[in-house]
């Protein structure tokens, strides 16, 4: 049943909107990155007297596709923060409303009465989260695919201004963490609407949630408290992995881009035992 139920959410047409529009907005991102390309490449060959042209050489040389993907993830914060956003979106309509969508339409009395209401909550944890961890695998692979066909491949390692040097088996490592933390702070997401969803029991306010809490909440309460509440921005999320391109890799910046996750996760186990109590009261 576990199988069906993530095949079911892979085919659907929530799978191709969502991986439409990442497509997209990496898209537009990879033609900013071409822009900047093509302007260090005109000053190179301008007659302006004051332009180092060595390092604008060794730039552009190094211009390859793991700095296009770099610019994607951890240099462009307008639109990963739109990524993200749609992303939050996306789990309100098509995942964190389905306990609800369950009990409305009296399928989850049916599978209650064959089973009891924990096994079918870790049930459609498992589902859900396979499910977004591919669809992170799955864009992931084509902003790593479209980054290197755009940028071609790297001759040696490339080296990031005064950072360092990243081999092709560092920038694999970082794909890597890249796919298994987006997959760990959307799961965390998920999850904590989809447990607070026994609280909200119109389906409207359910499908908005995610992106009310994590979104519209933070951006009310930088108003009210700017220094505090820039910790939990969401649009952090995706350049946590940015540590390891930064001059001087502290524990701070890592905390301070991961906050939003890292509370959403506490904040979901400390709901789970009431969710589950509430939820096995309620099918009785």
């Amino acid at each position: 049943m576990l199988k069906l139920e993530y095949k079911r959410y892979l085919f659907s047409k929530s799978t191709i909107i969502i991986i439409l529009a990442l497509t997209l907005l990496s898209i537009i991102s990879w033609l900013a990155s071409l822009s900047k390309q093509q302007m260090f490449l005109a000053q190179h060959y301008s007659d302006a007297i004051d332009i180092n042209r060595d390092a604008l050489a060794h730039t552009i040389a190094n211009y390859n596709g793991i700095l296009f993907q770099y610019n994607l993830w951890f240099n462009n914060a307008g639109i990963g923060a739109i990524k993200i956003y749609f992303i939050y979106a996306w789990l309100g309509v098509v995942l964190s409303s389905r306990l609800h969508a369950e009990r409305a339409n009296r399928f989850g009395n049916l599978v209650i009465a064959r089973s009891n209401y924990k096994t079918r909550l870790h049930h459609i944890f498992a589902a859900q989260s396979l499910y977004i961890a591919t669809i992170v695998g799955i864009y992931v692979l084509i902003s790593t695919i479209g980054s290197l066909l755009i940028g071609g491949l790297p001759q040696s390692a490339t080296t990031f201004i005064v950072i360092g040097y990243y081999s092709w088996l560092a920038w694999l490592g970082i794909i890597l963490l890249q796919w298994l933390w987006l997959s760990f702070a959307f799961i965390a997401v998920n999850t904590f609407c989809l447990l607070l969803s026994m609280w909200v029991k119109q389906k409207q306010l359910l499908q908005v949630l995610p992106f009310f809490v994590f979104v519209i909440v933070p951006v009310m309460l930088w108003s009210v408290a700017p220094r505090v509440i820039n910790l939990f921005i969401a649009d952090n999320t995706m350049l946590v992995i940015g540590i390891f391109f930064r001059e001087v890799k502290t524990f701070d910046f890592f905390l301070y881009s991961a906050l939003t996750i890292i509370a959403t996760a506490i904040g979901a186990f400390c709901l789970y035992p009431l969710h589950v109590k509430k939820g096995a009261k309620d099918y009785l």
